[in-house]
């Protein structure tokens, strides 16, 4: 599912950096017509008659010569279809664009250089900790009990041994224990709800409009159960933008291979969003043995 992760301010920025997960509208071209030859064979029944088909077929050759080829394009009917506000969407895509050209890959740039490599592993483990309640929730909801088990004890594990999922101990020897995404957005899914109309919004990036209300079930579930300190703005305001720009440092190089092989970048970025969404939910309805 997508990753979750606010101007600029904290609120704002989380949505600039919201670029998440890879098939773009292709156009070929068919082949040009083989040229057309022209013969004149001689024939020699009679001095009297002898045949020139040459001067009947250089009409259709010059008619050949200024003909237009038909150009052949592939294009993507079954994303185009769950796109009906393409335009808007568009518009909003290009302008987080052009702010992560100018201020977001800058940004997360600069924390890449600026934190040593352990120090952002930590960030990173600390976050995805964060979300280990979320994925427990939605593991029993799915009924995949053995999946549940596992995230739960990759909480305790990386809660304790880890420092407070500081160090993913969870996912290293004896226990092999690792993190599998998942939240409401995928639930709703798995009950049957369908993805709805795509959009490509500010605050959230890619989304549909189920994923949009399973998203914000995931940011509010912790302020909502737990309460203190999920609900503190000292959290939230941190925990928002270290967040984004783990993320944007995790999206960057498909980005960067999105930019560079796909003429239409909406576009590609859409179909592989709605093709991996599409993935993920079918994946739901398989026995935990084969989705692990």
């Amino acid at each position: 599912m997508p990753g979750p992760i606010a101007a600029i301010g904290p609120a704002g920025l989380a949505g600039l950096l919201a670029l998440t997960p890879l098939a773009a509208r292709a156009a070929t071209d068919e082949p040009a017509p083989p040229p057309i030859t022209t013969t004149a064979p001689i024939t020699t029944t009679t001095p009297a008659t002898t045949t020139a088909p040459a001067a009947a077929t250089a009409p259709a050759a010059a008619e050949a010569e200024h003909e237009t080829p038909t150009i052949l394009v592939k294009v993507d009917h079954h994303h185009a279809a769950a796109d009906p506000v393409q335009q808007a969407n568009r518009a909003s895509f290009a302008a987080v664009q052009a702010a992560d050209h100018v201020v977001i890959s800058p940004l997360a740039q600069a924390y890449r250089v600026a934190l040593p490599t352990p120090a952002r592993d930590g960030v990173h483990n600390m976050l995805t900790n964060l979300r280990e309640p979320v994925v427990i929730s939605n593991c029993l909801l799915q009924h995949h009990f053995g999946r549940a088990g596992r995230s739960l004890a990759r909480l305790a594990l990386n809660t304790t041994l880890g420092l407070g999922g500081l160090f993913d101990v969870a996912r290293h020897k004896p226990f092999h224990l690792h993190h599998r995404a998942n939240g409401f957005a995928n639930t709703l899914g798995f009950y049957g709800m369908g993805a709805g109309p795509y959009f490509y919004l500010p605050i959230v990036g890619p989304t549909t409009l189920r994923d949009l209300a399973g998203t914000v079930a995931d940011r509010v579930f912790l302020s909502a159960t737990v309460g203190w300190p999920f609900t503190r703005l000292e959290y939230r305001v941190p925990s928002t933008v270290l967040g984004t720009l783990d993320e944007r440092l995790a999206n960057d190089p498909q980005i960067r291979q999105l930019r560079a092989e796909k003429a239409d970048f909406y576009a590609a970025r859409r179909n592989a969003y709605l093709a991996q969404r599409r993935a993920e939910i079918a994946a739901l309805h398989r026995p935990e043995t084969d989705i692990e």
